[in-house]
C-alpha cells in the first residue's frame, strides 16, 4: 500500500513535471482488487485530471476511475495449462452441464446463493475453498513459494463440460474465470459492478457472453 501510493503521490507528479507534450507515461499494474489502498491510489490518478500523458494500464479498472481513451483496461492472465482447440471445438449445445461454478464462496452472499443451486447433474456449483486450501499446500510444498495454483485438471473439466461459466465478482472487479472460461469454449456469464471490460471500446461483449 505504501508502495503504491508513494507512485501515485510522490514519483508520477515528479517525472510529469519533466514530460514533453508529446511524451506519454504508461502505468502498467496488476492490482489484485479494488481494496483501501487501491481505492487510495485511484483518488491520486484522477487529481491528476485529464493529463492524456499519463495512461494507467490495468486488469482491475473500475468504473469510477476508468478514464475512456486514456487508460487501458487489460485482459487478466490466462494460465497455459487451460484448454486447447479440440476441448473450444464442442458447442455449448452438445455439453452435459447447464451451468457450473467452483469458487470460494465465503463471506459472499452472492456467490453462497450460486452454491445453494448446485443438483449434482447440469448444475455444478461446488465451493472450491477445502480443495483450494490442499492445492494451496501442495504448490507451496512443491515450489517453496507462497503462491497460489494455476488450475487443476478437474477445475478446466468443468470448465469444458459446461455451457455456461458463472463467473461472479469478488474480491476484485474482474474475474480471471472469464479468460479461462472462454479457453474452454465455455459460455460466460459475468455478474458484478463497475467492472470495465478488456477493450470494451472494441470489443462487444454480448456477441459471446452474458454481461449482467
Amino acid at each position: 500500500c505504501h508502495r503504491m501510493g508513494e507512485m501515485w503521490v510522490r514519483i508520477i507528479p515528479e517525472i510529469r513535471a519533466r514530460m514533453s507534450a508529446t511524451q506519454r507515461l504508461l502505468v502498467f499494474d496488476l492490482e489484485s482488487n479494488i481494496s483501501q489502498c487501491s481505492a487510495f491510489a485511484h483518488e491520486q490518478k484522477l487529481q491528476l485530471g485529464g493529463d492524456p500523458r499519463i495512461v494507467h494500464i490495468s486488469i482491475c479498472l473500475d468504473a469510477s476511475s476508468y478514464r475512456p481513451g486514456k487508460d487501458i483496461s487489460f485482459p487478466a492472465c490466462l494460465p497455459a495449462a487451460f484448454g486447447d482447440a479440440a476441448v473450444r471445438a464442442v458447442p455449448p449445445a452438445r455439453r452435459e452441464i447447464f451451468f457450473s461454478f467452483r469458487g470460494s464462496g465465503r463471506r459472499m452472499p452472492l456467490r453462497e446463493q450460486i452454491l445453494a443451486m448446485h443438483n449434482g447433474t447440469d448444475r455444478v456449483c461446488l465451493d472450491a475453498h477445502p480443495h483450494r486450501s490442499q492445492l494451496q499446500a501442495a504448490c507451496e510444498a512443491a515450489t517453496g513459494v507462497r503462491v497460489p495454483p494455476q488450475s487443476d485438471d478437474e477445475y478446466v473439466a468443468l470448465h469444458a463440460r459446461s455451457r455456461f461459466s458463472l463467473c461472479p465478482r469478488g474480491d476484485a472487479v474482474y474475474s480471471f474465470r472469464f479468460v479461462e472460461a472462454l479457453s474452454c469454449g465455455a459460455i460466460p456469464v459475468l455478474y458484478g459492478d463497475g467492472w470495465v471490460l478488456p477493450f470494451s471500446e472494441l470489443v462487444d461483449y454480448h456477441d459471446f457472453a452474458v454481461v449482467i
